[in-house]
């Protein structure tokens, strides 16, 4: 697997290699490390090997490009900021792909993750053979920079993922709405292999509940990365709206968690708005659990936030907890089919209150009913041994290999 980024809290690559790794694979993990010292170690039964740029002055992904709003002041002009971006960007690129080739051992199978997990794939797999898997984790063009890059760089970019992915052996994207897009752009046939929650075993411990010391009271959370276009302003917006003695709780780290923890002690949002760091994932259901309704309110600020189908909805779902989530296609699908949850317009913190208050205000057994679909919706289908499956039935597809998972 290739992966241009730290591996540790991806989630999606993670699980899809311990569920190689059980089927009887050998899975090697070439990654982006956290830290420049960072040594190959073992990963859910993977083996994982950080892949250094080895080049001076290398720039890695992060929220400091000049494309995006929140990086637009610096020396030089604008376009002298972002021509040595792109400049600095493109060559720690090739330097990790040229690594990554260099260090990495052979395989019968490369799985690339996004477009440049894929690039280097395709590398590998034509100086040694063997099957190539396209895992598209969101539409690429359409995510941070690449979606602000000036026509004719996203063209290349455009031409050179049309050209890679028509030459993989298989395809495999995150949802319904993606793998259509995909076909549309490319032509291509995508798998959908959903980023969903293992189904937990909740025990009860409240551990939630008991770091704000908030007892009965009804607990709204949104988990995941505190950052711009999830609704937390909106959400926040919506506070003061709720009925009742309900608590807004907020988990995760982020660029935007310091400010909301200033906000949560002000004379407004006292008890009324708690902020906690990110959990491990291993204990983050407990976590989920407590909460009465979770909410996704995310914003249409670009094409795959439209489309998105959030890690956090299926951590809802898998701990039983209804939702209150974007009125968005995906979204609206899954909430429609589970009948656990609400949608709202994210845009308005009064769409927001109004969706969260139904939830919190309905009898007691209308409550557990909405708990015990979420629940279904998990255990029947939105699960990741389920969505596993789809991904050793890929593999077994493209691969001429024996091995307990083919038998």
């Amino acid at each position: 697997m290739l992966l241009y980024g730290p591996v540790q809290h991806d989630s999606r690559v993670r699980k899809e290699a311990a569920t190689l790794v059980e089927a009887g694979f050998e899975v090697v993990i070439g990654a982006l490390p956290e830290r420049r010292e960072a040594e190959e170690r073992m990963l859910d039964g993977a083996r994982v090997i950080p892949v250094h740029p080895m080049v001076a002055g290398a720039l890695f992904p992060d929220s400091t490009s000049p494309f995006l709003s929140v990086a637009e002041e610096g020396r030089g002009s604008k376009l002298q900021r972002r021509v040595a971006w792109l400049w600095r960007y493109g060559r720690t690129l090739r330097a990790w792909s040229d690594e990554a080739l260099r260090i990495l051992p052979r395989a019968d199978i490369w799985h690339g993750h996004d477009l440049f997990g894929l690039w280097a794939a395709a590398r590998l797999r034509a100086r040694h053979g063997g099957r190539l898997v396209y895992d598209s984790h969101e539409l690429f063009l359409e995510l941070g920079t690449a979606a602000r890059l000036p026509t004719i760089a996203r063209r290349v970019l455009f031409v050179l993922e049309r050209r890679l992915a028509r030459g993989a052996d298989a395809v495999i994207t995150v949802n319904d709405s993606i793998a259509a897009e995909l076909a549309r752009r490319y032509g291509l046939s995508p798998t959908v292999v959903m980023n969903c929650s293992e189904i937990p075993t909740i025990h009860g411990h409240h551990p939630l509940r008991r770091a704000f010391g908030l007892g009965q009271r009804p607990v709204v959370l949104f988990h995941g990365a505190l950052q711009e276009g999830r609704g937390l302003a909106q959400l926040v917006g919506a506070i003061p709206l709720l009925t009742g003695a309900a608590a807004v709780v907020l988990l995760g780290d982020g660029p935007l968690h310091e400010l909301y923890r200033q906000v949560a002690s002000t004379a407004t949002y006292a008890e009324k708005l708690y902020v906690h760091p990110a959990v491990d994932r291993e204990v983050l259901p407990e976590w989920v659990a407590d909460a009465d309704v979770g909410v996704v309110p995310f914003q249409a600020v670009d094409y795959n936030h439209y489309l998105a189908t959030p890690n956090r909805l299926f951590d809802y779902l898998a701990a039983g907890v209804p939702v209150v989530v974007s009125d968005f296609p995906e979204l609206r699908r899954i909430v429609d089919e589970t009948d656990a949850g609400l949608t709202c317009d994210p845009a308005k913190p009064a769409s927001i209150a109004a969706a969260i208050n139904r939830l919190l205000d309905e009898p007691e057994s209308q409550r557990e009913q909405r708990h015990e679909r979420a629940r279904a919706g998990a255990r029947d289908r939105y699960n990741w041994p389920a969505q596993g499956m789809k991904l050793l039935e890929t593999y077994r597809s493209i691969s001429a290999l024996d091995g307990p998972w083919g038998r």
